[in-house]
């Protein structure tokens, strides 16, 4: 359905592996600005020479890394319930409770984070239950669809594919300084964020809004942390529109 509506609407979907994701190489002590070199190298590689970029929660950081770093190459970013770095005072008050010790322990004791991860996600099953655990109605409606279900199980199998080295890596590179701010990002970014979203706050994505200058903020009052999913087209057709104005 998904690949279904970019094909309809002319958009190539290009869908990396973070390190240790699936069958991507490890990238040990990576950071946030290492992925967009990553990525501008993928990019050459199939000549592509512009385009724009999705981050979905903590995929954000991610997405605006490559903004910062590989400046007019990104024609425009969407971020749909991202984090934002830890040093926003919206952040250090509104993360969520349960996650912010693991993300904490990723810089501070990496032994234990592994340990930790192991242990929430021996097995792809396990972690889809971990990461349901603290969603609320509106969210869960959303994994109540069984296609749905079955294809994010799916996603959180290629995630321990290797092991958990991978989303601890990722955990970290998210939590660590994020070695350039938000606010000196240029290219046109539309925050897309759930009044209903139990694991990341309204006025996470709204401090995000409120940092970047060149951003429209898409808030959502009745949709929770999973809105991508529920407001694919739209999300896409936004993002569409951005480039070809």
């Amino acid at each position: 359905m998904a690949s279904a509506i970019a094909y309809g609407l002319g958009i190539r979907i290009i869908a990396p592996d973070l390190p240790g994701f699936g069958q991507s190489d490890t990238y040990p002590d990576y950071r946030l600005l290492d992925w967009a070199d990553v990525i501008a190298r993928l990019a050459d590689e199939l000549s592509i020479d512009y385009f724009s970029i999705l981050g979905f929660s903590a995929g954000g950081p991610f997405a605006l890394a490559c903004a910062y770093a590989l400046q007019r190459r990104v024609q425009q970013v969407t971020l749909v319930s991202s984090m934002a770095p830890f040093e926003f005072p919206a952040m250090l008050q509104h993360v969520n409770k349960d996650f912010k010790p693991l993300y904490d322990l990723t810089v501070t004791d990496y032994a234990a984070a592994t340990q930790q991860v192991g242990m929430l996600a021996t097995n792809a099953q396990d972690l889809l239950s971990t990461m349901e655990a603290p969603l609320n109605k509106v969210d869960k409606q959303i994994f109540n669809n069984p296609d749905f279900k079955s294809v994010y199980l799916q996603n959180m199998s290629e995630s321990v594919r290797q092991g958990v080295k991978g989303i601890v890596d990722a955990l970290r590179a998210v939590r660590s300084p994020w070695q350039f701010d938000p606010a000196q990002i240029d290219c046109p970014v539309d925050i897309w964020q759930g009044g209903e979203d139990a694991i990341i706050h309204p006025e996470i994505g709204n401090s995000l809004h409120q940092n970047i200058k060149n951003s429209a903020y898409h808030y959502k009052s009745q949709e929770g942390h999973y809105l991508l999913f529920s407001h694919w087209k739209d999300v896409l057709t936004t993002c569409k529109s951005r480039v070809s104005s």
